[in-house]
């Protein structure tokens, strides 16, 4: 009951045989699954062990169950009856679509039902570092903002939860890099804008020296 507050409310609940992390050799456990409006609860012995925020969870079928995905976690539930499973995708998908701040029939709540549309959300990362922007299957995919726990922060296009094509990122101590990444490293054209005034415009490898990025172009200092 006091998970009930005043914004959340009750769907569906069953006990089912979860398995987690998507690997065939964990064992599976029983479970009490709470389905509220914005959340999926998991209980065990009547404490509440984790959940799932509805917001940023995606939901993939299988032959007897469905699996439960968020950036960082994947967790299997069996359901071997066909129609408690399909009842259960069927509330799983109104929710998810009634949690997210802009609803649309078009929003991705399944795993590999073709070209989803990438969904837009925020996701709060147990380091503190935190991403708001697009997700594809509870990976950071297309255009988003990354605040990292070193003071850093990048806004730009993802790739399969790495940074890639173009963006900024803005350093902690103000420094600032306008153009190409690619495997989450600066790499390819672009400028550097240096919190003294110099800018740096030309061709990044990627790699470091000294705690220094290197690349070859040309160097405009504040006294010229």
């Amino acid at each position: 009951s006091s998970l009930l507050e005043a914004h959340r409310y009750f769907v569906r609940e069953g006990t089912y045989t979860l398995q987690w992390g998507g690997d065939k050799s964990d064992k599976f456990q029983e479970y009490e699954l709470l389905l509220l409006s914005d959340m999926v609860v998991m209980v065990k012995k009547k404490v509440v062990e984790t959940s799932f925020q509805l917001c940023i969870t995606w939901v993939k079928r299988s032959e007897r169950g469905f699996s439960l995905i968020d950036p960082v976690r994947h967790c299997y539930v069996g359901v071997p009856i066909r129609d408690d499973r399909d009842n259960w995708c069927k509330d799983l998908t109104r929710q998810i679509k009634l949690s997210l701040v802009e609803e649309s029939s078009e929003e991705a709540v399944f795993v590999g039902a073709g070209m989803e549309k990438p969904r837009n959300t925020r996701y709060y990362y147990t380091d503190g570092s935190n991403y708001e922007g697009e997700w594809v299957h509870g990976k950071r995919h297309g255009l988003g903002r990354m605040t990292f726990t070193d003071g850093r922060v990048y806004d730009g296009r993802w790739e399969n939860n790495e940074i890639e094509g173009m963006g900024m990122m803005t350093f902690a101590n103000g420094d600032q890099y306008k153009g190409h990444f690619s495997c989450g490293n600066i790499r390819g054209k672009g400028t550097m804008f240096f919190v003294n005034g110099d800018v740096m415009e030309g061709e990044w490898t990627g790699s470091e020296k000294d705690g220094i990025l290197s690349g070859t172009g040309d160097l405009r200092t504040e006294d010229g």
